[in-house]
């Protein structure tokens, strides 16, 4: 099968990056050919806003590429990661010009959510959910603290759910979790065209031999990721270290913050290669997983797993679908920092308790979220996509 995949990146690399690559080698190891079309957010020094939001709604350049990309190499599928901004959803009528099925993975919200992840001012937001018109995103500025920037991503959002871009022109999506599809149904995205695959890794690391003598957060460092929670808690946690791997807007105010507050149980590593951030979550005790948006899936949670390391995360519907409290993992009160250092604090110096939560982790990675498991899901959203699109 002949697969062309399709990604804009961020400035900073980060899950849905990893995802990218993960799925193509994939697909690559078991005989496919695949092809890759990217764009970077670093080509957008210099535009004007003006230009960006143009862009966003329809990228005529994008479009052109891959019209002519699709002649070329006559793809079987387009499977589609992300969009946004620089790609825009011209690419799906560039497909369709020349009958390839479409693919669209639903790494984020940004279909039914300007700001893409569900949250404003540290709180779950359902505000714009299943409105044509996103105007509460605008309202609220949630693109970024920018009523200008907002109106974009409102604008593209409304033309193209006012054209039934994405009920005409994707075969099918795919949602990392249940409760996530049925976010996606509210937001109007077709259900019938939604499946469910979560994320895998690779190559699976072996797990941990032994117990660490630290916690570890590992990912972006950003406000939804709740890391002033995790630094509030940790200022109650005098003698358990914490290593901060990531780098992100918060890491000058983080910094700031400890030093301030004399927190002095915390090392920040900065962002590291993903083998070495591997090797350092293999050898801790604990993953700490302070999300306080509705996490589409949380990547870390399955390398922690695959890892054998017990994730102590916050209690949100989706999280809940991967960590069962008390088996493998623990969960808290999202945001409330006394519960996190509580949750810390008692399971701490509770060596056969995360051993054995640890293990239950390990099986838990070893039956749900297997590489042979995506790959027979792949197959199987192709097939379906390739069966919409001939119908």
């Amino acid at each position: 099968m002949k697969i062309l995949h399709i990604h804009n990146h961020y400035l900073q690399p980060g899950g849905e990056d990893q995802v990218f690559e993960t799925e193509t080698r994939l697909l690559e190891n078991h005989g496919h050919t695949v092809y890759a079309y990217t764009r970077h957010n670093s080509e957008l020094t210099g535009w004007s806003a003006l230009k960006l939001g143009i862009n966003t709604i329809w990228n005529r350049e994008t479009y052109k590429s891959i019209n002519n990309l699709l002649i070329e190499i006559k793809p079987d599928v387009c499977h589609i990661h992300n969009t946004f901004p620089l790609i825009s959803p011209a690419v799906y009528y560039a497909c369709k010009k020349h009958r390839v099925p479409v693919v669209q993975r639903l790494p984020n919200y940004r279909l039914i959510c300007p700001n893409a992840f569900l949250i404003r001012g540290g709180k779950i937001c359902l505000d714009c959910v299943g409105k044509v018109i996103p105007y509460p995103g605008v309202r609220h500025t949630c693109y970024r603290n920018s009523t200008m920037q907002s109106l974009g991503v409102a604008t593209m959002l409304t033309i193209h759910r006012l054209i039934r871009t994405w009920q005409r022109k994707v075969d099918v999506f795919v949602a990392l979790n249940s409760y996530g599809k049925q976010l996606f149904i509210k937001g109007s995205i077709p259900g019938q065209k939604i499946m469910v695959s979560p994320n895998v890794i690779d190559p699976p690391p072996e797990p941990a031999e032994k117990l660490g003598d630290y916690a570890v957060y590992i990912g972006r460092l950003s406000q939804e990721k709740g890391l002033v929670t995790l630094l509030n808690a940790w200022g109650q946690l005098s003698g358990i270290p914490l290593q901060v791997v990531g780098d992100g807007p918060l890491m000058s105010e983080l910094v700031e913050k400890m030093e301030t507050e004399n927190i002095n149980n915390i090392a920040f590593l900065g962002r590291k290669p993903h083998e070495e951030a591997l090797s350092i979550l293999k050898n801790a005790r604990l993953l700490i997983f302070p999300s306080e948006w509705l996490e589409t899936f949380g990547l870390g949670i399955i390398e922690a797993f695959a890892c054998g390391v017990p994730v102590i995360a916050s209690r949100q519907k989706t999280i809940e679908e991967i960590i069962q409290h008390g088996e493998n993992g623990l969960l808290f009160e999202p945001g409330d920092t006394s519960d996190l250092a509580r949750t810390v604090r008692e399971c701490w110096d509770k060596p056969d308790l995360l051993t054995a939560m640890g293990t239950k982790a390990r099986n838990s990675f070893e039956t749900k979220y297997s590489w042979q498991q995506k790959y027979d899901s792949l197959m199987e959203i192709y097939e379906r996509a390739i069966q919409i699109n001939n119908q």
